[in-house]
């Protein structure tokens, strides 16, 4: 999704830019049906309330406007207002009002690059980070345990089936 959001209206034979306001995608997410948040470079986040056809800019994280500019890398919504996303060195930002403000914390013990997110609720939430960790939180993010460490592999991706067997 670099450079750009594209999507489909027709089953994948042809692709239509959306209206992105210069916006370097690296994840995106539904919240709803017809809201979108999306992140990437910059630290920026941006959301659609129209399915996607058009984007504004929605928040910048403290460490994407430097010159080291970090990246936000995940987003996930559990429902339209609980959200989070994740992104460089133990940064997250998190939203409890389907992104109308966004609380900037950090996993302290975190120095990598947090890939993806999935919540629960908005108190049970894991992240996963290269190099290979998995951490969670079951008090909305006040106290984060490591729950696996592996230096060797990359994780980009943590998701759930509906029973809680995670991957």
């Amino acid at each position: 999704l670099y450079n750009g959001i594209y999507y489909t209206n027709d089953g994948g034979d042809t692709w239509t830019e959306a209206s992105t306001n210069y916006l370097q995608s690296i994840d995106l997410h539904f919240a709803t049906t017809t809201t979108l948040f999306a992140v990437g470079y910059n630290q920026e986040i941006y959301k659609s309330t129209d399915g996607g056809d058009t984007w504004t800019f929605n928040y910048q994280g403290a460490n994407g406007t430097g010159v080291n500019d970090y990246v936000n890398l995940g987003v996930f919504f559990k429902d339209a207002n609980n959200g989070i996303v994740t992104s460089e060195e133990g940064d997250y930002f998190i939203t409890s009002d389907g992104g109308d403000t966004w609380t900037s914390e950090s996993i302290a013990t975190q120095f990598g690059l947090m890939r993806s997110a999935y919540m629960f609720d908005a108190d049970n939430i894991y992240v996963c980070a290269t190099p290979g960790e998995v951490f969670n939180t079951s008090n909305g993010g006040t106290d984060w345990a490591s729950q696996y460490y592996d230096y060797n592999p990359a994780f980009y991706k943590i998701t759930f089936t509906s029973n809680g067997t995670g991957f």
